[in-house]
């Protein structure tokens, strides 16, 4: 395979690469344009008002579309700049109802977190009802993150609170997933249908259930929700409770309302059953009491599935899902083409059955999407300012992206060479001043701290610079260690990363050992480790955590941290060889069905999975020489 020049970045929006395939490379006018956009979108993204000024002087037109996220400068000022800059864009034609891909700046400064500007927006006239081509709208995105004034103003203009997007969900399915309770009672209160499944057969209290949000749960109970309703699975809210959340709050109210405990789902299993192999003890306690004792006896019948098998399901779907994704995009990614390679790598090198055709054509789609950039970017050495043609460089993500698609690389074992070297070089002179690679855009939980960012920036770094480069490079990974240990680590993921970027950087085992001991004290009483204080254990952190302390610490798979979070991630996996890992961030990605479970929570639950796969493998004995077919 031809891997020429490989700077693949995970982009924000889909539709970049047919923008580069189309463009004339060669050409220099085009490319001192795409110099100047380049300049105006990264001022729009780091927030420099004089900078979007000075960048609109030399000529850019701001109504243009940007070749990375196909979207004009308002759209990306909404979402990532400030009020100023909008109003300088509109000061200059930029048009106020231009749409795109991701709806209108009203959507685009809803999925910003600016709600102040997008009430603003609508008071200058621009459109309330504009949806993406996910079919999210502005009220959906602002009740999912709590905006109450700007939902109410949403109300107020008569947008519609059942509209539905294009996987079924309802604004207020949208607030019930968050755990947006005065959203949930503001969007009845308007006349949102309580009982409006999506199209998994999902209603607003089965979301609030599953994720253990009993002030949620008790808004739509007292609303006449339906707890006897189930979904594609044939699980009722109490099932999916049993499953995901074992909150015994939830629980009760659902069994007060009327739920019935002998209910089953697909897999046959009733709640009791669900919530005690998962080790939800008091839910399973209050569960037994209410399960009939046929019900009982028939379900302690178990065929246990041996751990090798369990990770060889998740590669199994992992790999389905890679090409599910490959067929329905025309973007490589951080997710499906970078983490899922690096989970690939470490199970193929525990010798784990792994298909070679899925890695390689995950390498080609790698290698296409950069190939009509080759060039231009070979340029560089001529002229620094081609560096800002960078896919993502434009919109500060150039080292998250790059990070995880070269460290995917290296885990199946693309070796470095002269075409991987100029792109690893940029990745290590995005390094900020303090030694961390930051980002710009919020995409929990793969891009929500800069030591996970800074951990996949030191891993492309040492795979790919150039050996001449190594006093540069050596230099690099000194700061970056100096950074990594000024701080206390805030969540369980920061002290996870941290741990594992670290090694990266060349820490002493003193220095590691450190971290990992502010890693484990982090552990939550059910051996996982959770996302935010707030929230609950899951595969995602837990399973990084887990690797973490094994593969970069050293501890032993018999260390009881260690041990206990294997437990955990073992008793909460899916039949189908799956973790369910809610999703939390606001999505500036447009959704669609990239065949994994778990609906619009599917990104953020391959990622979890994709590290409990990496956290099992390495915990595993080894299968044998033969890692691939």
């Amino acid at each position: 395979m031809k891997l020429s020049v490989i700077l693949a970045t995970c982009v924000v929006m889909l539709g970049s690469s047919a923008v580069w395939a189309q463009a004339p490379v060669h050409d220099q006018k085009w490319i001192e344009n795409e110099i100047r956009k380049a300049d105006l979108f990264h001022a729009l993204t780091v927030g420099d008002p004089e900078g979007v000024k000075a960048a609109l002087k030399r000529g850019v037109d701001p109504n243009c579309t940007n070749s990375t996220i196909t979207a004009q400068p308002l759209l990306w000022a909404a979402l990532a700049s400030t009020r100023a800059n909008v109003e300088t864009l509109l000061a200059a034609g930029a048009r106020l109802n231009q749409t795109g891909p991701y709806g209108n700046c009203v959507t685009c400064a809803v999925v910003g977190r600016h709600e102040e500007l997008a009430l603003a927006l609508l008071a200058k006239g621009a459109s309330p009802n504009e949806q993406r081509v996910d079919g999210a709208t502005a009220l959906s995105l602002a009740a999912a993150d709590g905006q109450g004034r700007l939902v109410l103003r949403l109300l107020a203009m008569k947008v519609n609170p059942n509209q539905q997007d294009r996987d079924g969900a309802t604004p207020l399915i949208w607030a019930a997933r968050r755990n947006q309770s005065a959203m949930v009672e503001a969007l009845i209160a308007s006349g949102a249908k309580v009982d409006l499944a999506d199209s998994h057969g999902r209603t607003p209290l089965m979301y609030a259930s599953m994720n253990g949000f009993p002030a949620v749960v008790s808004t739509l109970l007292q609303h006449r929700a339906k707890p006897e309703l189930r979904d594609q699975g044939k699980a009722t809210a109490l099932l999916l409770a049993a499953r995901y959340s074992g909150d015994q709050r939830v629980i009760r109210a659902l069994l007060n309302a009327g739920a019935s405990a002998a209910d089953v789902d697909a897999s046959g299993k009733c709640g009791w059953k669900l919530a005690s192999s998962r080790r939800y003890d008091e839910a399973a306690a209050m569960l037994r009491a209410k399960t009939p004792s046929a019900l009982l006896a028939q379900a302690r019948a178990t065929n246990p599935i041996s751990v090798s098998r369990r990770i060889q399901n998740s590669i199994g779907l992992i790999q389905t899902s890679i090409r599910a994704f490959q067929q329905r995009t025309n973007c490589a990614s951080c997710h499906q083409e970078g983490l899922a390679l690096v989970a690939l790598g470490a199970a193929k090198d525990r010798g784990f059955a792994v298909d070679g055709k899925v890695i390689e054509e995950a390498l080609q789609r790698i290698g296409s999407d950069s190939e009509n950039l080759g060039p231009v970017l070979a340029q560089i050495p001529a002229n620094p300012e081609i560096a800002k043609l960078a896919p993502a460089y434009d919109i500060g993500d150039l080292a998250p992206g790059s990070g995880y698609i070269f460290a995917g690389m290296h885990a199946v074992g693309v070796p470095g060479n002269p075409g991987l070297a100029g792109p690893a070089m940029l990745i290590a002179q995005n390094q900020e001043r303090d030694g961390s690679w930051r980002y710009y855009f919020h995409r929990e939980p793969m891009q929500s701290n800069f030591a996970t960012i800074s951990l996949f920036a030191l891993k492309a770094m040492n795979a790919y610079a150039p050996p001449e480069a190594a006093p540069m490079i050596e230099q690099a990974r000194v700061k970056a260690r100096a950074f990594l240990l000024g701080f206390r680590a805030e969540t369980a993921e920061i002290a996870a990363a941290r741990v594992l970027a670290l090694q990266e950087a060349g820490a002493s085992a003193g220095e590691v050992s450190g971290c990992a001991r502010e890693l484990v004290a982090l552990q939550r009483p059910d051996g996982g480790w959770s996302q935010t204080p707030s929230t609950t254990s899951d595969a995602y952190v837990t399973g990084m955590a887990v690797y973490a302390l094994h593969k970069a610490a050293g501890l032993p798979a018999t260390e009881p941290a260690v041990a206990r979070g294997v437990q955990f991630l073992l008793r909460t996996q899916d039949e189908d060889g799956s973790w369910y890992v809610n999703k939390r961030c606001m999505p500036g990605n447009t959704y669609f069905n990239a065949g994994f479970p778990h609906g619009q929570s599917q990104f953020s639950s391959f990622a979890g999975t994709a590290w409990a796969v990496m956290a099992l493998t390495e915990t595993s004995p080894a299968q044998g020489k033969t890692a691939s077919r």
